[in-house]
Parts: structure tokens; C-alpha cells; sequence
């Protein structure tokens, strides 16, 4: 048995991230169809190209991706279950479960090729993936967590396309390819990382940017060796200007107004940046500390040796995403800036920024890879990093909205009620406090029939006359 496990300790670790990450997403914090955004991004897709003067020009992965993997699921999921609610509660959680997995596992590869070391690199990969649970477990806010999102629209626009640049950039660190790029080698390995590039530089603007930074920075710490035989980082960084220009064009784009001007909205982003860094956990403040002054320690080494050093400075690596993670902060407070400052405070925005704060620190961590007394201690100290993250009840913020996987599965069901002879229904939802009844606006009422038929739940488009109907509020004990 010890022999067994020992050999497959690697697949049994991501066997328990994997598992665990899914049990999270579709028990604890299922990521449940609720608002009109959801209902629309279920069913309506778009051409997998850029297309100028669109309401979202640039954003062509979440809106070709969201509704595939919806359908799936009516077609897949829902015959076996009969609960559409349920089946889009499984198949979503299963994308982002697949997707968190592979991000995992390729910081793995890439502390195990930084330390040599399986045993440490598994360790470090362990709290890498607990980090994100932890950073911000506070009494002071929500208990957000650097994988949550407010629906499921906003999983696909911002969090599963924030964590694809992060792995492009896990690629290339493990096995950089872009200065050899058009050879015979890795045909099949290069073709999807062509494949992965293109939706994840045409997805969102406050995600592309976390890949484009990092080969930037790459070029410029290698100028000779760009100029001459590394086009493929320049056409990387052509295409995400070209996003931008896209974006730019675009009705969300040209439909912001605000009445204060940029250098007071700069402010108010970093304010809130700021507020935002305050709230952070203590035991994470007081270990990214630690590796500050790591650091510091080996900076004055490498002053005092006048040579590079074998660790951390001399690691190029490192220097790549300390510049990649500084020219994200920059990028992101403006683009809140231009947007609403309150986007730069939002867990899926940031998640790009601490996945860069989180391998430099990592690194760093690597260099006591030769003490076997810390090396001991591991084990107790994922298990001290776990508890302190998971406290039972109300452990981290709820994705979506109270009661949400009632309330639709009470929609779809007034719906699928509907005899086929019928071509006109009352829907009852509930009366929320916006002016348009968001989450469930009042202009939302042809996408439920829309989306079911396109899902084939229903057989017709049955038109759906939406009542506001606070007694739907006393019976879901809505506030």
C-alpha cells in the first residue's frame, strides 16, 4: 500500500484538488444559472471571431464558450438528471474545476522543475492552490476567495479567462518555445497553445492583459534576442493591442460615462486597491513579509557578492514577473479607471494579479528546499493553512444569489408546465430593489423561453408575459 502510494502520490494529490475544487462548485458554491445576464449568455452565441462596433467586440471566448458548454449540458447532463437547473450547476462547475486543474498542475511543473524536488514541489503546489482560499479569510469583509465571481456569466467573462492567460504564462515558464516557434518540433503542443492564445487574448481585456505583460517583459530583458528571431512575442503583443483597438470600437466602451475625471477615478481605484490589500489575512500578511524580507536578504547578498546569485536574484524568472505583475497592477487601475473604479476590488480581476504574487513568493520559498527539518514540516503546515481557511460554517461568500437554484428551478418549471398549445404564459419572479428588477430584469422575459428552446427543454417559443410578484419574495423568504 505504502509502495503503491508513493508511486502515485502525484495523480492522488490532483485527484483530491480536482475532487475537492468540483465538490466546492457544485455543492458548497454551486455556480447556479440565475440573473438575465445568465439567461442570455446560455443561449445566444456569436461568431468566434472579433467583430468591431459589437456591445463586446473582443470578448469572443466567454460568449462562443459559455453557451457550448450550456447546451452540453441540456443535451448531455439533463437526460440523465431531468433537473435543467442542476445539469448547468454540474457542467459549469466541471469547466472550471477542469480549468483550476490544469492551472494547478502547471505550477506544479514548474516548481518541480525550479527545486528538482517532488516531495516540495508538491507541498508548495498544495498551498499555492489553498492561497487562493485564504488571502482574503477575514472577519473584516465577505471571506471573498480569488476564485469567486458573482454569477455564472461572470465565471466565464472574467475568472476562467483570467486563469487561461495565467496558464499560458505556466506554459511558457515550464517550456518556452515562442524563440523557436515555427519548427518541426511540438507540432501537436504548439498547436494548442495557438488554439489556448487565441481565446485567451480575445476574452476580456482585464484578463488578456496578465499574458501580454509577461511576454513583454520577456522581450524586454532580452532585446538583442527579440530583435533577431523572437517575432512570435511581438505578433503576441500586436494581437493584444489589436483587442484593445476592438474594444475601443464597442458599444460597452462607448457607453461609459463618467462625470469625474480620470485622474480622480486613478485615485479612487487605488484607493480602493489599497482598502482592498488592508483586508487581507493576517497569517497570509504575516508570511508574504517573510518573503519580503527573503528578498531583501538575497539583494544585499547579491550587492555584497557583485555577482549573481545562484536563488533569487539572478533568476530571470523572477524579474520577468515582478515587471509582468507591476505592469498588470498599472493596466488594471486604469482600465477601472475608465470603467468603474469598484472593478479593480473584484475577486475575478484580481485573481491575475496574486497568481504573479503568489509564484514570486514561492520561488523564494524553494530556496529552503535543502533543510530537512522545514521539509518536515510541510505536512503540518498544509494542514494549519487548511483549518485556518475552512471554519465550517459560512466559510467563504456565495456565488450568485440567495436562494437562486430555487427560484430558477421554479421558473424553469412554471415554463416546462406550459402545454404545447399554449403561446402566451405569466411568469412570476420575484420583485428585487433595482429600478429594472436586476438580477431578474423586467426586460428579460423572452430569454427564459428563448434559452430552454434553444436548450431543447421545451419544444416552442411561448411568449412570457414577466410579473413582479412580491409574494414570490415571501415564498422564497427573500428579504
Amino acid at each position: 500500500m505504502s509502495l503503491f502510494f508513493k508511486k502515485n502520490i502525484t495523480i492522488i494529490i490532483f485527484v483530491i484538488i480536482f475532487v475537492a475544487t468540483l465538490i466546492f462548485f457544485i455543492e458548497a458554491n454551486p455556480l447556479v444559472v440565475f440573473d438575465t445576464d445568465d439567461w442570455l449568455y446560455m443561449y445566444i452565441s456569436r461568431f468566434p471571431l472579433p467583430v468591431p462596433g459589437e456591445w463586446n467586440p473582443s470578448r469572443v471566448f466567454p460568449e462562443v464558450f459559455m453557451p457550448f458548454f450550456s447546451t452540453m449540458a441540456s443535451y448531455i447532463i439533463y437526460p440523465l438528471n431531468h433537473n435543467f437547473v442542476d445539469a448547468q450547476v454540474i457542467m459549469h462547475g466541471l469547466v472550471l474545476s477542469v480549468t483550476i486543474l490544469i492551472y494547478v498542475y502547471l505550477f506544479y511543473k514548474y516548481m518541480f522543475k525550479t527545486t528538482k524536488d517532488k516531495y516540495f514541489a508538491l507541498c508548495i503546489t498544495i498551498l499555492f492552490y489553498l492561497f487562493h482560499f485564504l488571502i482574503f479569510r477575514s472577519k473584516k469583509n465577505e471571506n471573498d476567495y480569488l476564485f469567486y465571481s458573482q454569477n455564472v456569466t461572470c465565471y466565464y467573462f472574467y475568472t476562467i479567462s483570467t486563469l487561461l492567460n495565467s496558464i499560458l504564462v505556466l506554459w511558457v515558464l515550464n517550456d518556452d518555445f515562442l524563440d523557436d516557434f515555427i519548427s518541426k518540433d511540438k507540432i501537436i503542443q504548439k498547436s494548442i497553445f495557438v488554439f489556448v492564445l487565441y481565446f485567451a487574448i480575445f476574452s476580456n481585456l482585464f484578463s488578456s492583459i496578465i499574458f501580454s505583460t509577461y511576454i513583454f517583459s520577456t522581450i524586454v530583458f532580452n532585446i538583442k534576442k527579440s530583435i533577431k528571431i523572437s517575432y512570435a512575442r511581438y505578433l503576441i503583443c500586436f494581437a493584444f493591442l489589436l483587442s484593445c483597438l476592438f474594444e475601443l470600437s464597442g458599444g460597452r466602451a462607448k457607453g461609459v460615462h463618467n462625470s469625474n475625471s480620470l485622474i480622480q477615478l486613478f485615485r479612487q481605484s487605488i484607493y480602493n486597491f489599497y482598502t482592498l490589500v488592508l483586508n487581507m489575512n493576517l497569517l497570509f500578511v504575516i508570511i508574504l513579509i517573510f518573503f519580503i524580507f527573503i528578498y531583501i536578504y538575497m539583494f544585499l547578498d547579491l550587492y555584497k557578492k557583485k555577482k549573481n546569485n545562484t536563488y533569487i536574484i539572478g533568476n530571470i524568472d523572477t524579474i520577468n514577473l515582478v515587471l509582468s505583475m507591476t505592469l498588470t497592477i498599472l493596466f488594471l487601475l486604469l482600465l477601472s479607471s475608465t470603467t468603474s473604479p469598484s472593478y479593480i476590488i473584484r475577486m475575478d480581476v484580481l485573481l491575475g494579479v496574486f497568481f504573479y504574487l503568489f509564484i514570486i513568493m514561492f520561488i523564494a520559498f524553494s530556496i529552503f528546499k535543502r533543510f530537512v527539518a522545514l521539509k518536515i514540516m510541510l505536512p503540518l503546515l498544509i494542514v494549519l493553512t487548511f483549518f485556518f481557511t475552512w471554519r465550517g460554517i459560512n466559510t467563504f461568500k456565495d456565488s450568485g444569489y440567495k436562494n437562486g437554484w430555487i427560484i430558477t428551478n421554479d421558473i424553469v418549471n412554471q415554463i416546462i408546465e406550459v402545454t404545447s398549445e399554449q403561446k402566451e404564459m405569466d411568469l412570476h419572479v420575484p420583485k428585487f430593489d433595482y429600478n429594472d428588477n436586476f438580477p431578474i430584469a423586467d426586460y428579460s422575459a423572452d430569454r427564459f423561453s428563448s434559452a430552454l428552446r434553444k436548450h431543447g427543454i421545451i419544444n416552442n417559443d411561448i411568449k412570457i408575459n414577466l410579473v413582479i410578484d412580491e409574494d414570490m419574495n415571501r415564498k422564497y423568504l427573500l428579504d
